[in-house]
């Protein structure tokens, strides 16, 4: 069985705003090259100046991932949420891809944090089942439904 590990963190933009387009486009770009070289995969979530990415892949390739993203002048305030190994690589298709939800609602770490505490204490962690969890909130927040 191949060992995999899931590394989730959030980080804020220290870069002009209207410049997400490019920089969004920047960091998959390399991405998608680098990470097919180092076996990692992942999905990058972008929402109101805060990045949120899902990386898997072999422990040690994901921690010299981390000290590159900690040097990235487009990354401040970095905060790893999830760093556990899983047994199933969720994004094996994808070297990297993005999303950008960005909009006006701001979700702090706070409430991601809850989330992910709720969420560990009710479920094994999947990356996939996570990440879909994680784009349904930010969907929700996006649309102005905050939950009860």
């Amino acid at each position: 069985m191949e060992h995999i590990h899931l590394l989730v963190y959030t980080s804020e933009l220290a870069q002009a705003p209207e410049e997400i387009d490019n920089i969004l486009r920047d960091i998959i770009k390399i991405s998608k090259i680098n990470n097919v070289k180092n076996e990692i995969s992942g999905l990058l979530f972008y929402h109101n100046l805060r990045f949120l990415q899902f990386i898997e892949g072999d422990k040690n390739s994901l921690e010299l991932l981390m000290k590159n993203i900690a040097r990235d002048p487009r990354h401040k305030n970095i905060i790893r949420i999830i760093d556990e190994p899983v047994y199933v690589r969720s994004f094996s298709g994808w070297s990297m891809d993005s999303f950008n939800l960005n909009n006006n609602d701001a979700i702090s770490l706070a409430e991601l944090n809850a989330i992910r505490d709720i969420y560990k204490q009710n479920f094994n962690v999947i990356s996939n089942v996570l990440a879909t969890f994680y784009k349904l909130m930010l969907d929700t927040y996006s649309s102005g439904q905050r939950p009860k």
